[in-house]
C-alpha cells in the first residue's frame, strides 16, 4: 500500500468516526454551552491527549513494521506529553476484535480502533523505502584482490537510505495536524570495518529513532494543552492542567468560553463553534495536576481589551489552551506576537 492511499484511506472514514462521536453523551461547561464527553473534554480535565500508533510499510522488509511502531512509540512516551496506548492494553483489544496481526493496523481499522480506546489522535507512520547505496571494487578488485587476498569484487563502502512519512491526524475533526517525509542515511560502513548481519535494518533502526524523535519535538505547537478553569483567586487562576499534561512555567494560555454551534446548512450536522476570548494568562507556577497562571490581558464579549486587566470576566470552568512560550517576569514575555 503506498502512502497516498494510505492518507486517503484514513481521511475516507473520518466521516463514520465524526458521526459515531456525534452520538456519545453531552455535559454542560461553565460556559453554559453543551460540550461532547470526547478525548478533547478529557483534556480538558487535565489528562494528556490520548492517541496511538499505526504503521504501514511499501517494503518487503518484515522488521519494517515493529521497529516503525517502536520508535514512534518510545519518543510520544519519553515526551511525557501523550498518553499512549500501547504493548498489551492495544494487542489485547486488537485480538478480542479480531485482528490477525496486532503489529500492523491498517488505515480502515485505525479510527475503529481509536474509537473503542477513546483516542484523540493516531500517529501514522510508513516506511516507503529503505535501500542500500555502495561502492565496489569492480574489476581492479578482481585484477588487485587477487594478490592481497581480498577476493574479486568487494564493497569497498555503503550507507542506508530510508524514505518515511509520519502524520498525526486528529480522530475527532477527521484532520490531518501535522505531516512530514524524511529521507535520511544512516549505518555508513567502509571496507574492512565490522558491520550488522543485517546492515538494512540496524541503519533503519538508527534513522527511524532519530527521525521519530524530531517529529515529536514538533508536537508540541501542533497540539495544545487543554485545560479548565478551577479557580479564580485574585490576579490569577488555576488551570487543571499540571506537570502531568507538559504544563511549564512561562507558557502562554487564553481563556475562552464556547458559543452557539455552526452547523452544515444542508446535514445540520455541527461543523464547529462560536468562541470568545477573554483573557490571556501566563503560568507563573506548576503542579502535578495543577498550573497557577497569572491574568495579563483580557477582553469583553466583543472582543475589546480592558484597560486594566479584569478579573471578574473569568469564571471556574472556562476553557483555557496553551499558545506557546514566554519569559516569565517580564510582562507577556518582552517581544510577542501581537494576540488576535
Amino acid at each position: 500500500m503506498n502512502s497516498r492511499k494510505f492518507v486517503v484511506s484514513i481521511l475516507a472514514v473520518f466521516v463514520f468516526a465524526s458521526t459515531a462521536l456525534a452520538a456519545t453523551p453531552q455535559r454542560k461547561t461553565g460556559g453554559g454551552v453543551d460540550e461532547k464527553a470526547t478525548p478533547a473534554s478529557e483534556m480538558k480535565a487535565g489528562g494528556k491527549p490520548r492517541l496511538f500508533v499505526a504503521t504501514s510499510a511499501e517494503t518487503n522488509e518484515t522488521w519494517a513494521n515493529p521497529v516503525t511502531r517502536q520508535a514512534l512509540e518510545n519518543a510520544l512516551v519519553n515526551s511525557g506529553r501523550f498518553e499512549v496506548i500501547a504493548g498489551a492494553q492495544r494487542d489485547n483489544l486488537l485480538k478480542e476484535q479480531g485482528f490477525a496481526n496486532s503489529d500492523v493496523v491498517s488505515p480502515t481499522d485505525s479510527v475503529k480502533v481509536g474509537q473503542m480506546l477513546a483516542a484523540k489522535y493516531v500517529v501514522s507512520g510508513t516506511c516507503q523505502s529503505v535501500t542500500v547505496d555502495s561502492t565496489r571494487t569492480g574489476g581492479v578488485g578482481g585484477a588487485i584482490g587477487g594478490r592481497f587476498g581480498m577476493g574479486g569484487d568487494r564493497e569497498l563502502s555503503s550507507k542506508v537510505v530510508a524514505k518515511v512519512q509520519i502524520q498525526l491526524l486528529d480522530l475527532e475533526k477527521g484532520t490531518v495536524v501535522l505531516s512530514r517525509e524524511y529521507e535520511e542515511t544512516g549505518g555508513g560502513s567502509s571496507m574492512g570495518t565490522k558491520s550488522s548481519t543485517n546492515k538494512e535494518e540496524a541503519a533503519y533502526r538508527d534513522i527511524i529513532t532519530r527521525v521519530a524523535e524530531r517529529f515529536v519535538a514538533e508536537l508540541g505547537d501542533s497540539v495544545p494543552i487543554e485545560a479548565l478553569i478551577a479557580l479564580v483567586e485574585g490576579n490569577r487562576v488555576a488551570l487543571t492542567a499540571g506537570q502531568a499534561a507538559g504544563v511549564k512555567p512561562g507558557m502562554r494560555f487564553e481563556i475562552y468560553g464556547e458559543g452557539e454551534a455552526i452547523k452544515h446548512p444542508v446535514t445540520g450536522k455541527v461543523i464547529s463553534r462560536k468562541t470568545y476570548k477573554y483573557a490571556v494568562v501566563i503560568v507563573e507556577s506548576v503542579e502535578e495536576e495543577l498550573a497557577w497562571a497569572t491574568i495579563k490581558r483580557t477582553f469583553d464579549d466583543a472582543g475589546t481589551e480592558d484597560a486594566v486587566p479584569n478579573p471578574g470576566r473569568l469564571s471556574a470552568e472556562m476553557s483555557a489552551r496553551s499558545t506557546g512560550m514566554v519569559t516569565v517576569g517580564s510582562g507577556e514575555g518582552g517581544k510577542r506576537k501581537k494576540d488576535k
